[in-house]
């Protein structure tokens, strides 16, 4: 498939998620279009990375990228603090006790709800590398990162992802 089918695709189906993550985020007009004019841009950038544009990891993609570029624009023109309003922008998360958790969810979605729960920083870096396989260098490049940065934030992130992995019943070994 063309890069320009491609970002086409990419354009057609995600448009209105892209604009609904951004308007929920920063209540503007203005400012949600330049957000996703923004987003559009770092995606035909790292469209070569994208194998099936209606594939769920297509679709995190460029939530992340919409979400982080908003939220990076919040906090420049009003001086908020991210990790402040992630609180009441949380993903609904899935509800088990870990007994039940174990008998009624596979691990990799225990994992996804481990990873839900973590920190923003470390939340998307793991859920690019660990669900959706992106490298730490291709992750450097999405985030607008140094690729440092990142193996930091993995190491960091996986530390927190197995202790909640383990306060689930989870066992995880490297």
């Amino acid at each position: 498939m063309a890069s320009d089918d491609k970002f086409n695709q990419i354009y057609e189906l995600y448009y209105k998620l892209m604009y609904k993550v951004s308007y929920s985020i920063l209540q503007n007009f203005e400012d949600t279009e330049d957000v996703l004019q923004e987003a559009f841009i770092r995606i035909d950038k790292n469209i070569s990375k994208v194998s099936d544009p209606s594939s769920p990891k297509t679709k995190n993609f460029v939530v992340i990228i919409t979400k982080r570029l908003a939220l990076n624009m919040l906090r420049k023109k009003k001086g908020i603090q991210v990790e402040e309003l992630l609180a009441t922008l949380e993903d609904v998360r899935i509800e088990a006790s870990p007994e039940r958790a174990n008998e009624t969810k596979t691990v990799q979605e225990l994992v996804k709800m481990a990873i839900r729960d973590l920190p923003e920083r470390y939340r998307d870096c793991l859920f690019l590398a660990l669900i959706d396989e992106y490298t730490p260098k291709e992750i450097a490049d999405i985030l607008e990162m140094k690729e440092q940065s990142i193996y930091k934030r993995l190491k960091r992130g996986k530390k927190m992802l197995q202790d909640r992995l383990a306060d689930m019943g989870v066992t995880y070994e490297d």
